[in-house]
């Protein structure tokens, strides 16, 4: 007797010979127990190894999610202590804004008179002209840089240079 599910194909073709625990698939025997078992455990081991390797992904996600947490909380925890920092000095400033500021230049040493380049009035006499004149070696420059000339005499083509004293 011949039991099939709409078409014939050898797989749904079963032939029943002697007892309902014995199936005929093709030309070979096999019962029930030996041959849907292991088609159904392969098919249930690819889906716990599918499952396994899903989970791992997912866990394997969730810890660099925590890592990106963390170093988000940490980085805001920082900017947060610098605002801090900033109303403190803000507000010592605001109370502290009545105080004298003490200076924080250095003193510039004192030039003697003769000493003083005549253009700036400010640095020391350390370098001089092949005219003859002399000034401090960054006013020659800037002025050799302008004007090509002497500053004091305007004599053209002449050159600067720096005297160690």
């Amino acid at each position: 007797m011949n039991y099939y599910g709409g078409r014939v194909n050898p797989a749904t073709q079963f032939s029943v010979r002697g007892s309902t625990s014995n199936y005929r698939r093709g030309n070979s025997y096999m019962t029930y127990d030996e041959s849907i078992p292991d088609v159904h455990e392969k098919e249930l081991q690819r889906f716990r190894d599918n499952e396994t390797t899903q989970i791992q992904e997912l866990q394997q996600a969730r810890e660099e999610r925590n890592d990106e947490r963390a170093k988000y909380t940490e980085a805001k925890n920082r900017v947060l202590t610098a605002e801090m920092e900033i109303v403190q000095l803000k507000d010592h400033l605001r109370h502290a804004g009545s105080a004298p500021i003490e200076s924080v230049e250095k003193p510039q040493p004192q030039v003697d008179a003769n000493r003083v380049c005549q253009l700036c009035f400010d640095r020391e006499i350390n370098a001089a002209f092949t005219c003859g004149h002399t000034s401090c070696y960054e006013c020659g420059l800037q002025t050799l840089d302008t004007i090509n000339c002497c500053a004091f005499c305007k004599k053209m083509d002449v050159q600067i240079i720096k005297l160690y004293t």
